[in-house]
C-alpha cells in the first residue's frame, strides 16, 4: 500500500467520524437543516466549499486560453455571496417564521406552485449535474494520483460522502466543510508558496505578460471577451441563485451570522480564487500543453509526473477534500428537493429523515454509477450545469428584492427555458454575448412590485 492511500484512508475514516460525531439525524429538521443553529464560521465554509474538483482542474485549463482573466468567475462567486449577504435578511426572516428549507420553499410562497416546481427541477438537474462532476472528475484525478482503477476512485468518493451525509445530514456536512475547506487552503498555500519561494517555482515575472493577460479581442474576433463575462456572470448565479447556498442562509442561528458568514466566504472565494491561479501558472509552465486534451489533463500531468510524494500525498488531502465537500451538499439538498415533491404528489406520506436517508443512499449511488459513464463527457454536463442554474439565478434575485407576481416569474421561467433550449440546440451556450439572454426575462418581473397576496 502506497502512502498517498495509505493518507487518504486515514482522513476518510477522520470525515467519516466526524460526522457521525457532530451530525444529528433525529428529526427531519435536524438532518436537513442542522437544527437551524449553525454559527457564521460553518455558513461560511459551507458556502465556500462549493467549489470542488471542477475548479482545481477547469481553472488550470481556461488560464492556457484567459490567463488570470479567469479570476472573473471568482470575482462573481464573491459578489453572489456578498449579495446574499446584503439583501438576504428578508428571505432569512420569512424562512423562521415559515419554516422554508430550500430556494423552492421560498418559491412556492410567494410565487406559486407552478415556479416552485420548475425551480426544483432546475436545481435538481442542475445540482445534479455537479454532483455527477465531482464523482466523474474527481475519482478521474484520484484515479490518476492513485494508480487505481477509476472505478474504485469513485466507490470510495460515494461511499465517504453517502456515508456521513446519512449518518449526520446538515450538521455533519457543515462540520466536515470546515475541516475540508481548512484543507483546502492549506494545500494550496503550502505548496504555491514552496513553489514561489524556492527556485523550484515559474516565477511571474519569468512569463511574458501576453501569457498572462492575453489579448480577448484578437481581428475582431471578440469571443475571449464574452468568455470571461459570461464566465462572471455564471459564477455570480451560480452562489446567488444555488438551492445549496440557501440552504446555507437558512440553516443559520440568526442573520447576523448568516450575514457574517457569507461576507467571509466571499473572501475565502477570492483567496481560493487566487491561489488557484497561481498554482495554474506553474503547472502550464512546467507542463507546457499544446493541445486541448493536453490542457484538460494539465493539472492531472503536473501532479502525477511533476512533484515528490510528500506533495502527492498533500494534493491527495486538498484534491479530496474539495471533492467530497461539494458532493455531500449537492447530494443532501437534491435528495431534500426529491423527498418533498415526492410528499406533495403523494408518493411518500412524511418528509422525514428517513425517507431523506433512504433518497440519498439512492441517488448516491446513481450519481456515482452515472459519474463513471460520465468520463469525456464533463465539458458538456458543465455547460448545461452553469446556465440552468443562470435560470434559478434570476429567480432568487427577483425573490431577494421582493419584486415580481406569479405569473410573471412564471413566464419568466418558462421564457428562460426556451432560450436556454434554443441555445443549447444551436450550440451557442459559452461561446458568446448570446448566453447571456437566459436569465434576461427576469428583467420584466423586476419592474413588477410584489403584491400583498402573495406575501
Amino acid at each position: 500500500m502506497t502512502p498517498e492511500i495509505t493518507v487518504l484512508i486515514i482522513f476518510s475514516l477522520v470525515i467519516l467520524y466526524l460526522g457521525w460525531a457532530h451530525g444529528d439525524s433525529s428529526t427531519a429538521e435536524n438532518f436537513n437543516m442542522a437544527g437551524r443553529e449553525a454559527g457564521w464560521i460553518r455558513v461560511a465554509f459551507g458556502a465556500f466549499t462549493v467549489v470542488g474538483a471542477g475548479e482545481y482542474v477547469g481553472v488550470t485549463a481556461y488560464t492556457k486560453d484567459f490567463g488570470l482573466y479567469t479570476f472573473s468567475l471568482f470575482f462573481g462567486i464573491s459578489l453572489g455571496a456578498i449579495v446574499i449577504a446584503l439583501f438576504g435578511r428578508r428571505a432569512f426572516m420569512d424562512s423562521r417564521r415559515l419554516k422554508f428549507s430550500s430556494l423552492p420553499d421560498f418559491v412556492n410562497h410567494y410565487y406559486g406552485r407552478c415556479a416552485s416546481l420548475l425551480t426544483s427541477l432546475i436545481s435538481i438537474a442542475g445540482l445534479g449535474a455537479l454532483l455527477l462532476i465531482q464523482f466523474s472528475l474527481g475519482g478521474s484525478i484520484l484515479a490518476a494520483f492513485l494508480n487505481i482503477h477509476l472505478a474504485i476512485a469513485i466507490f470510495v468518493i460515494a461511499l465517504v460522502v453517502i456515508g456521513y451525509v446519512c449518518l449526520g445530514g446538515l450538521k455533519a456536512i457543515l462540520f466536515t466543510d470546515v475541516v475540508q475547506g481548512i484543507a483546502m487552503l492549506l494545500f494550496l498555500l503550502s505548496i504555491v508558496g514552496s513553489l514561489y519561494l524556492t527556485a523550484n517555482g515559474t516565477h511571474f515575472a519569468e512569463i511574458e505578460r501576453s501569457a498572462l493577460f492575453p489579448p480577448l479581442i484578437i481581428n475582431d474576433d471578440a469571443s475571449g471577451l464574452y468568455f470571461c463575462i459570461v464566465l462572471f456572470f455564471s459564477g455570480f448565479a451560480a452562489v446567488s441563485g444555488g438551492a445549496d447556498i440557501w440552504q446555507r442562509l437558512f440553516c443559520a442561528s440568526n442573520f447576523e451570522y448568516a450575514r457574517r458568514g457569507f461576507l467571509l466566504s466571499a473572501v475565502l472565494y477570492l483567496v481560493f480564487g487566487a491561489l488557484l491561479l497561481m498554482l495554474a501558472v506553474q503547472i502550464l509552465g512546467e507542463v507546457n500543453p499544446q493541445t486541448a486534451d493536453e490542457t484538460s489533463n494539465a493539472f492531472i500531468q503536473y501532479f502525477t509526473d511533476n512533484i515528490s510524494p510528500f506533495w502527492l500525498g498533500a494534493a491527495v488531502i486538498g484534491i479530496f477534500a474539495g471533492i467530497i465537500s461539494t458532493a455531500d451538499a449537492e447530494l443532501l439538498v437534491v435528495s431534500v428537493l426529491v423527498s418533498r415533491e415526492m410528499n406533495r404528489y403523494g408518493l411518500n406520506k412524511n418528509v422525514d429523515s428517513y425517507d431523506t436517508k433512504l433518497i440519498a443512499f439512492g441517488l448516491g449511488i446513481v450519481a456515482a454509477f452515472g459519474g463513471y459513464f460520465a468520463v469525456g463527457r464533463l465539458d458538456t454536463v458543465f455547460t448545461i450545469l452553469l446556465f440552468l442554474l443562470l435560470i434559478t439565478g434570476g429567480v432568487s434575485w427577483v425573490s431577494l428584492l421582493g419584486r415580481g407576481s406569479k405569473k410573471s416569474v412564471t413566464i419568466c421561467m418558462l421564457l428562460s427555458i426556451v432560450i436556454f433550449s434554443i441555445e443549447l440546440i444551436s450550440g451557442h451556450l459559452f461561446k458568446d454575448l448570446w448566453s447571456l439572454l437566459v436569465p434576461t426575462p427576469f428583467f420584466v418581473s423586476l419592474l413588477i412590485e410584489r403584491q400583498p397576496d402573495n406575501v
